[in-house]
């Protein structure tokens, strides 16, 4: 997964904080090889950006907080969530891997 910050969303806005889910299932085809991929930005110790009008982003409102205080504080976090601390890397996936169990 590639975690783009570059661009102008809706309004010259990007909004880093909106949900952003990924599921893949039978993953190259191997039945029940099932996962979630996270951001790797989405990691509990990954700092956020700031929101700013010059920037047009919207993300974190204080400099400098890491996704798991950013959760803390606000509810929020880099696309909506921060990723398990149960998350892996995985060879062939640019991100953090966790394991759908039935």
């Amino acid at each position: 997964m590639d975690y783009e910050t570059v661009g102008l969303g809706t309004f010259g806005q990007v909004n880093l904080v909106q949900k952003d889910q990924v599921f893949v299932y039978d993953f190259n085809g191997v039945s029940g090889d099932d996962f979630q991929v996270y951001y790797n930005e989405q990691a509990a110790n990954a700092v956020m950006a700031q929101t700013g009008s010059s920037n047009g982003l919207i993300a974190a409102p204080v400099a400098g907080l890491t996704n798991q205080q950013a959760w803390n504080t606000y509810g929020i976090a880099t696309a909506g969530a921060v990723a398990p601390s149960t998350a892996t890397k995985r060879n062939g996936v640019n991100g953090l891997v966790v394991a759908i169990t039935a």
